[in-house]
């Protein structure tokens, strides 16, 4: 048996220790080319502001009202993560404007009522889908832009009436309310 021999359990921990770490420098390296950085790091051509203004959202739907829940869960994303100081317009470097695009509600799933083979809504999904846009205030250049952000979000439809309408102005809430986390994790650090 010529073919057959034997490696040593020091050849066999070098041989994987090696192969071990030319893995990791591969996926490191991988990682480092896609142009993949942690949630922070700014790219030194991305502009930064200090200052930015951010106005009351347009709203594209029938919904009337949300426009100021969405304007102020972003405001709140962004002091509470120390991204900028929120301030008028006038004393902005830039300003971050949002549009509400859409609100659909729609059945996700239903319970029997208990006569025969009839069944009622329990619980609505709601979309709400965005576009947001910041815009340096000296020469009007879009500097970052989220386009058709989508958040689904649900509520209870078994309540009466007064409290469906409750329901789903809560889970519009709680649709701003994760929108704005995703600007800020989006943005993490400047435009």
């Amino acid at each position: 048996m010529k073919g057959n021999k034997k490696i040593s359990p020091e050849k066999s921990f070098s041989f994987a220790f090696f192969t071990f770490h030319l893995l990791l420098f591969t996926f490191l390296f991988s990682l480092a080319s896609c142009g993949y950085h942690p949630i922070g790091h700014l790219d030194p051509e991305t502009p930064s502001v200090a200052t930015i203004s951010v106005p009351t959202w347009e709203n594209r739907t029938a919904y009337r009202g949300i426009e100021a829940v969405f304007t102020e869960k972003v405001i709140e994303a962004i002091t509470q993560r120390g991204l900028a100081r929120v301030v008028a317009p006038a004393d902005a470097e830039a300003t971050l404007q949002g549009r509400i695009i859409s609100i659909s509600d729609s059945v996700a799933s239903y319970y029997p009522t208990g006569a025969g083979d009839q069944f009622s809504p329990a619980d609505y999904q709601v979309v709400v889908l965005v576009n947001i846009t910041v815009t340096r205030k000296s020469d009007q250049k879009i500097l970052w832009q989220l386009s058709n952000l989508q958040e689904e979000t649900y509520y209870d439809a078994r309540d009466r009436a007064l409290m469906l309408d409750s329901n789903r102005r809560d889970a519009i809430a709680r649709a701003a309310e994760a929108i704005a986390r995703e600007v800020v994790n989006r943005w993490g650090g400047g435009f």
